[in-house]
């Protein structure tokens, strides 16, 4: 299932090239401070922008899309959070070195209480540094992928009483992951790959456990002591597993407790969810989000959908469902501002015995759609030509795409472009040359392995922020920086230079823009050389990878003689 947090994630992918910040918020009608910080790369740039000495005693602290060496000492310390999640953020290490006394929740000891790892943000090598956590009582993993759930959880505070594994892949489970945490009363793995249960897994006895949830996993049968010495056991979900039949040993123990059980199952080859269409907006949400998910036909669809009035903003979330068409009708009772269709697959985006596209009902409201999970995508961008409001355009976790020159067709009023973290079959040469309204382009986490000028427009005269990160990039072309009069960050992190060339740069270097180059397996040789002298220390350069004697080494700490080559200028450089 798609929850709101993950949609928010969504939001935050698309804002390519957005400054890192930190909001603060009020929940209406609740004395909760909310903090959200996004884009960072630096752990003092973080540091420095936590907001801390906050009036109210509680907050809900939210870091996302972030790429982090490490974190500093008291990075959070007089937030006063309580809640603290981690979305989508990649830690080299949660410590840095020779910070080892140092932990990097310091300050939060006696206010955490709910800690979020997210959208396969960096798993910890140890619990240990939540162990001084004296009020957390709540861990939550959402979103991950390959999870070990070992016997390292048993490192954490003795006061967790909930623990939650939801919408994660798992690796490995320890035959004992929780069976030190004698204080848990909740227990949840669900729409998890989750193939076998053992009792020994929880704690012996768990005195104080009343709610065990494992639904829509692949268990395919129980331990035969599966309800033993669980004496306040009071809710069991076994909802949508595989297990076709079950032991009287096994389930007798709970009748006999009064213990309430779930269990919706079908036969090993189903697992059936009933369609459903609710309200499902996120608590931090500035707009009410409505989801439909799990319908298997359009006139389904159509019966389920509730009416929706004109006016407000609205997001739509479809997810996991198979249909030939995508009924009209559909958007008539409902105009979202955002529409996020996820693991959607739609055989055409047209009426039937009609060549009119289902999204011109959205004509005066849509601003922003989200393809994810390889929902399948119109035959012809033209299919959103009367969209006229529509901003913003989002593929994400995406196989196989194509990045026709047809994108040209979408409405002239497109200026947000993110593809991120999926996998291309072709980009075609001209890919977005014709959209002259663009600002802002991400590539991220894509198996990107050549650019060229003129998959953009020529000029690009609005064009503010382009990220091209986590790629198969390994050389610019030489007109690159042409015609891009506008720019103001250029992200190049993460790919696979292991040299750049000065034609492509030097345009920059005269100009207000930030250009990130981190993460890249630079070769440290005279090709370089030039990214020593006046280049400005604004910019974010890489470590050398090769030769190994400069293993790892600031570029910037280097001399043209450390590269082996004369100095071409005085050794000056821009602030």
């Amino acid at each position: 299932m798609l929850s709101g947090t993950l949609l928010v994630t969504l939001a935050a992918f698309a804002v390519a090239g957005a400054e890192p910040t930190c909001n603060e918020t009020l929940r209406q009608g609740y004395r909760v401070q909310q903090i959200h910080c996004t884009g960072f790369d630096n752990p003092e740039q973080l540091w420095n922008a936590v907001p801390r000495d906050l009036d109210l005693p509680k907050t809900r602290l939210v870091l996302r899309d972030s790429v982090l060496s490490y974190f500093l000492p008291q990075t959070f310390v007089g937030t006063n959070a309580t809640y603290l999640k981690l979305s989508n953020v990649t830690v080299g290490r949660y410590v840095r070195g020779w910070l080892q006394r140092y932990y990097p929740f310091e300050g939060l000891e006696d206010t955490l209480e709910v800690f979020e790892l997210a959208d396969d943000s960096t798993f910890p090598s140890s619990w240990t540094l939540l162990s001084d956590m004296h009020s957390l009582t709540e861990l939550r993993l959402v979103n991950m992928n390959g999870l070990k759930l070992s016997s390292n959880f048993a490192q954490l505070p003795r006061t967790l009483s909930h623990v939650a594994v939801i919408r994660s892949t798992i690796e490995s489970v320890d035959d004992d992951w929780l069976a030190s945490l004698t204080n848990l009363e909740k227990v949840s793995v669900i729409k998890c790959n989750l193939v076998k249960f053992s009792r020994t897994m929880l704690p012996r006895p768990a005195a104080k456990l009343w709610r065990l949830i494992l639904d829509h996993a692949n268990l395919t049968s129980l331990p035969l002591d599966f309800a033993e010495e669980l004496p306040e056991l009071k809710e069991v979900g076994l909802r949508h597993n595989f297990i076709t039949s079950f032991r009287a040993a096994t389930l007798l123990p709970l009748a006999r407790n009064g213990t309430r059980v779930s269990l919706v199952v079908c036969s090993i080859v189903c697992v059936v969810s009933d369609p459903l269409c609710q309200e499902t907006t996120p608590f931090h949400y500035d707009q009410p989000q409505l989801t439909c998910s799990d319908f298997t036909s359009a006139q389904e669809l159509e019966t389920n959908v509730p009416d929706r009035p004109n006016g407000d903003k609205l997001e739509f979330v479809l997810k996991d469902s198979r249909f030939e068409y995508n009924p009209r009708s559909v958007f008539q009772k409902v105009k979202p501002s955002t529409l996020v269709l996820s693991n959607v697959t739609v055989r055409s985006y047209r009426t039937p015995n009609s060549e009119a596209s289902v999204f011109a009902e959205l004509r005066d409201t849509l601003e922003k759609l989200v393809f994810h999970k390889n929902s399948s995508l119109p035959n012809s961008w033209s299919l959103l030509k009367d969209n006229r409001l529509l901003a913003e355009l989002l593929l994400f976790r995406m196989a196989s795409l194509r990045l026709g020159q047809d994108f040209n067709e979408l409405p002239a009023r497109v200026r947000d472009v993110a593809v991120v973290q999926s996998t291309l079959s072709g980009v075609d040469a001209r890919w977005l040359s014709s959209m002259s309204n663009l600002e802002s382009l991400r590539i991220d986490k894509v198996d990107l392995e050549k650019l060229e000028r003129s998959m953009l427009p020529r000029p690009a005269s609005k064009l503010k922020y382009l990220t091209i990160a986590g790629t198969d990039l390994s050389a610019l072309p030489e007109d690159f920086a042409q015609d891009m009069p506008s720019l103001e960050k250029l992200n190049l992190r993460r790919n696979k230079f292991t040299t750049f060339q000065e034609a492509a740069l030097a345009p920059f270097k005269s100009r207000n823009v930030i250009v990130e180059l981190e993460g890249n397996p630079l070769e440290c040789d005279c090709r370089v050389a030039f990214l020593l002298v006046g280049y400005p220390d604004s910019w974010q350069y890489p470590n050398c990878e090769t030769p190994a004697t400069l293993a790892k080494t600031p570029l910037r700490q280097l001399t043209p003689s450390d590269l082996g080559c004369a100095a071409t200028s005085s050794p000056g450089r821009e602030g």
